[in-house]
């Protein structure tokens, strides 16, 4: 098995025609990098590129605890009625209720 670096090229590359929804817990996933300004794509649109509906990330530093209720608190949301009742659409919706649980 090769281990290597995953470009984001070719994360946004891929078409996944199956992809639902993406949770990307780590400090400025949606935001670029300070050595390529003219780069426009970041971590969360290349998973949108790749095919995902729905991608919750970052765009700031946040804390490890903080991190984890927001996940917890989002999940919580998304999944009120059970596995098969998750809609993807509703990610936005769980984010903010996440985050007014948060605060």
């Amino acid at each position: 098995m090769a281990i290597g670096q995953l470009e984001l090229g070719a994360i946004a590359s891929k078409r996944l025609s199956n992809a639902q929804f993406a949770f990307l817990s780590a400090c400025h996933a949606a935001s670029g990098l300070k050595e390529l300004p003219g780069e426009a794509i970041h971590l969360a649109a290349g998973l949108q590129f790749a095919g995902f509906l729905s991608v919750i990330a970052t765009m700031w530093g946040i804390r490890d605890d903080d991190a984890f209720k927001v996940a917890e608190y989002t999940y919580q949301y998304l999944f009120h009625n059970g596995l098969e009742g998750l809609d993807p659409s509703e990610a936005a919706t769980a984010l903010n209720h996440a985050i007014l649980h948060l605060q």
